[in-house]
């Protein structure tokens, strides 16, 4: 026999209504005294707060009627604690009675909280996560930013950037590094005020340079500056190397050395 489904099923359905109908055990199976309990278990479940209210009445009047019980003396004179207690038992049994048919009918046609189902997402199988990455591993790639282009930023003296050397150039004409100024090497070659002020200095300080190749020599500019700019610098008036004699063939002159 299969299990009734719709709220019609249910109602019609004697088991279904006798298991749902076994709150009200509370009442019969303990004299009245823990009906309050079989209100407050529907009231809990049906979220309704007029039958929480009645599990409190119940609950006053049960713990009321103890007290009277058992300040009363038992005496055959006295039937009146007998008759409070049969009272409140009928009551209790007639009262659940009338709302056991409005539990059942919510309980056919609502749905309970706390048996609502949480949905929980479905796990992946191998293969689609395989396919996922595959087509994550295909696509192309993106680049927010790209790097600049031009030539690369060096670091001169003093820890400022260094711009491209060349960069601030105005005229293609070779430069004479033996007579000019720190200023004109800056505005013309495009050297730093740093580099333009240590080729003077070394010009000044050591003598004119007798070939452009002596700024890297000297250690007045880097190699990969130099390189950059080798073509557009000249020497003139650069002064000649001593000229080394070679010793003539013969006997040597002088006194000799023995060991």
């Amino acid at each position: 026999m299969t299990a009734p489904r719709t709220p019609e099923e249910k109602l019609s359905s004697r088991s279904w209504r006798f298991q749902h109908s076994l709150w009200t055990l509370s009442s019969w199976a303990t004299i009245g005294f823990l009906a309050w309990a079989g209100f407050l278990y529907v009231g809990v479940k049906s979220r309704n707060k007029r039958l929480i209210i009645a599990s409190a009445i119940w609950a006053v009047l049960g713990f009321a009627l103890i007290l009277i019980v058992a300040k009363t003396p038992s005496s055959a004179e006295s039937p009146l604690p007998g008759f409070a207690m049969i009272a409140y038992w009928i009551g209790s049994v007639i009262h659940q009675m009338v709302l056991n048919k409005e539990w059942l009918r919510w309980r056919a046609y609502a749905s309970p909280w706390y048996s609502a189902e949480t949905a929980v997402p479905a796990i992946p199988s191998a293969s689609v996560i395989e396919t996922q990455v595959r087509d994550a591993l295909s696509a192309p790639v993106s680049y927010s930013s790209h790097p600049p282009a031009g030539p690369a930023t060096f670091i001169g003296q003093g820890g400022a950037p260094r711009p491209p050397v060349g960069s601030q150039s105005v005229s293609t004409a070779p430069l004479d590094v033996n007579r000019s100024s720190a200023e004109e090497l800056v505005a013309v070659i495009g050297f730093t005020p740093a580099d333009a002020r240590a080729i003077v200095a070394s010009r000044d300080h050591i003598g004119p340079y007798r070939d452009p190749q002596d700024l890297v020599t000297r250690g007045v500019l880097p190699p990969h500056v130099y390189m950059n700019v080798r073509d557009r610098l000249t020497v003139a008036n650069a002064p000649s190397l001593p000229r080394v004699s070679r010793p003539t063939e013969g006997p040597v002159q002088g006194r000799r050395l023995e060991f």
